[in-house]
């Protein structure tokens, strides 16, 4: 209090007060989605700016995924993969001016499908807790790709019978690979191989060579005296069958 002159001490304070802030959420509640488009062993996800209210002006946005095995069995809890800030739109808005939200999710595995989830809060004010707002369907990253071709043991020639009576090695060849649409792929494989007793693959010591005028693979100082091998991809990733 002040009598024009001075000021009074101060009273004692009052009881905390809880200030209701609506939480971020979307402009056009029906019609605002996320969207996922898949790219390689990438993803980028857009979805609209939400509504800021309060006279706040910033929304903080997290970016979850979950792993869902090919059963449709959760692999584990959801993980955050982002977080990111934007402008949140005003309150009453008709048209939603803000440029939409992008976040670029990568390396994910292709053998898993994902859903995406977007949460929001604000940066300092209201529960410390994400709210879910956007939720995608169930995804695959992996696009439609040709089957990879099995690697097929070669008979070894006669010939060649004195470089490998004390060598762990073994010729192998296969078809060419095909494209989805039938034509001739031009990826690169290289060859794991497993004991048979083994659960680990490991890559194989390999060497371009002709056997009978066909380029075949010689695969040396293997690990192992009995096993398995299969083509994998150092471009993409991909295995293919033993």
């Amino acid at each position: 209090l002040s009598d024009g002159l001075r000021w009074s001490g101060w009273s004692e304070p009052s009881k905390p007060c809880r200030v209701k802030v609506a939480p971020p959420g979307p402009l056009f509640p029906d019609t605002d989605t996320i969207v996922v488009e898949p790219c390689g062993s990438n993803v980028v996800l857009t979805w609209p700016a939400l509504v800021a209210y309060g006279g706040l002006q910033q929304v903080e946005y997290a970016v979850f995924v979950k792993q869902i095995l090919k059963g449709g069995e959760e692999l584990c809890p959801r993980q955050t993969a982002a977080l990111v800030c934007g402008q949140g739109v005003p309150p009453g808005s008709n048209v939603n001016k803000l440029d939409p939200m992008r976040v670029e999710i990568r390396d994910l595995r292709r053998d898993l499908d994902y859903v995406f989830t977007i949460a929001a809060r604000y940066p300092v004010v209201g529960p410390r807790q994400f709210e879910e707002v956007f939720r995608s369907g169930t995804c695959r990253v992996a696009v439609h790709e040709a089957q990879m071709p099995i690697p097929v043991q070669v008979t070894v020639p006669e010939s060649y019978a004195p470089r490998f009576a004390h060598s762990r090695a073994v010729i192998v060849r296969w078809p060419l690979a095909r494209t989805p649409d039938g034509g001739v792929s031009h990826e690169e494989f290289e060859v794991q191989g497993r004991a048979e007793d083994a659960m680990e693959w490991v890559n194989c010591i390999s060497q371009g060579t002709y056997v009978n005028g066909v380029h075949c693979v010689l695969l040396k100082d293997l690990p192992f005296y009995r096993g398995r091998f299969r083509l994998w991809s150092p471009s993409t990733g991909r295995v293919g069958v033993p």
